[in-house]
């Protein structure tokens, strides 16, 4: 009897593991999509006028407009453009880019994109953040060992585990009230950054920073908003300041390094070439190993082929095309300035829809003209306000012609 009860106790013991998990696992994911919705960016419903002809634009940081800032990327100059060509149509242009966002996000959130805006096109360039981040990817038509892997990484409880043991240390010196006052400071932080407020922003992270360097969501957050703020000198002073403090912090070494590159390529545009030696000279001072940005390593740690995130670009983008079409609503592909898919080019040419081809453009731009004057640098192929005004350009001959034809 004594074995049968035990028997009883186990089984008990291991339901009650078990539904533990999945309330976890369901707790996390309804706080997650609370967390995104906050912290994304957003329109109010009183901004769209359906008198206007709407645009929407989809992508990663190459729609976002890191290199430039926010208010010179290609959905911002594309919105001027469009207006100084045709007077009569009144346009406006949505830039829904994310930075490091991946096809299955874009796909995720279009419906509710194209409800919230009833767009009268569509507009997506995407695929280059596909071969290393894995958020909110569906694990169909993938190898098996990748499968496993994405599949694994989709719990949120895992994620929760993975980043407490990171942080294990620092959470071991710290008290339940000041890890209260981080996650409250950290809130404030993001509001600010909301609202566009990077000034605030940052001079909060910096001080969360400092109680805690090793933390990788404070270390995260600082990132983004220094990018955000488009303020590369001000980024090179922050790191620099605190990597006096804190010499042997690896992330301030290698935010500092693409600084410095960044920097770098700014002053070869404007030929200042003792300037940009110089902060060439910083960057190699640094001794970074910079293979940690190679794609390909980060490919190959997760025995990912590139077969397989070609497939899930292609999946993807098919979702896409089919929704749009069941929507009635008009779709553009974009290729990236600097790189040509495959993958976009088959799917647009099934399913006849536009494809603005910018690296043909680019290149030949490139011929007569130095590569800064268009991109960062050439480790860093976003754009410059001349690169994006280009991209803008491309788009908007395709759009003007699409409403002449209706004419």
């Amino acid at each position: 009897m004594s074995k049968i009860g035990n028997k009883k106790k186990l089984l008990l013991a291991l339901w009650g593991l078990i539904l533990a998990f999945v309330l976890i696992e369901l707790s996390l994911n309804i706080y997650s999509n609370f967390y995104k919705k906050q912290h994304s960016p957003r329109y109010e419903s009183a901004q769209i006028d359906a008198k206007k002809f709407n645009i929407i634009c989809l992508g990663d940081s190459f729609t976002y407009g890191v290199g430039a800032g926010f208010k010179n990327s290609y959905p911002a100059q594309l919105e001027e453009i469009l207006k100084q060509k045709n007077e009569v149509r009144g346009f406006k242009v949505y830039n829904l880019g994310v930075p490091g966002q991946n096809s299955s996000q874009v796909l995720l959130k279009l419906k509710e994109n194209l409800k919230f805006f009833k767009p009268d096109i569509v507009i997506v360039m995407i695929g280059c953040n596909d071969h290393y981040n894995f958020e909110d990817v569906k694990a169909e038509n993938i190898y098996l060992l990748i499968k496993s892997k994405i599949f694994l990484s989709q719990f949120r409880i895992l994620k929760l585990l993975n980043i407490s043991i990171e942080n294990l240390k620092c959470k071991f010196r710290k008290n339940n009230s000041q890890l209260e006052g981080i996650s409250s400071s950290l809130e404030v932080a993001r509001r600010h950054k909301l609202n566009c407020e990077y000034d605030k922003t940052i001079e909060l992270l910096l001080k969360l920073f400092r109680s805690d360097p090793n933390n990788k969501i404070v270390q995260l957050e600082l990132k983004d908003a220094l990018i955000r703020q488009n303020k590369i000198e001000e980024s090179i002073r922050n790191y620099r300041y605190l990597l006096n403090d804190f010499p042997g912090n690896n992330f301030l070494r290698n935010q500092l390094y693409n600084s410095y590159i960044h920097q770098a390529g700014y002053y070869l545009v404007l030929k200042k070439y003792n300037e940009s030696r110089m902060f060439y000279k910083k960057a190699l001072d640094l001794k970074i190993d910079n293979k940690s940005a190679n794609l390909g390593i980060q490919i190959d740690e997760l025995g990912l082929h590139s077969a397989v995130s070609s497939q899930i670009l292609s999946d993807n983008l098919d979702s896409i095309v089919k929704i749009c079409k069941e929507k009635r609503i008009t779709l553009m592909f974009s290729g990236y300035p600097h790189d040509d898919s495959r993958v976009m080019l088959e799917i647009a040419n099934l399913n006849n829809i536009p494809l603005v081809d910018q690296k043909s453009v680019f290149d030949n731009l490139l011929i007569q003209a130095p590569l800064e004057k268009y991109f960062i640098s050439k480790d860093d192929r976003h754009c410059t306000k001349e690169g994006y005004q280009i991209i803008a350009k491309n788009i908007a001959s395709i759009i003007l012609k699409s409403i002449n034809k209706l004419k």
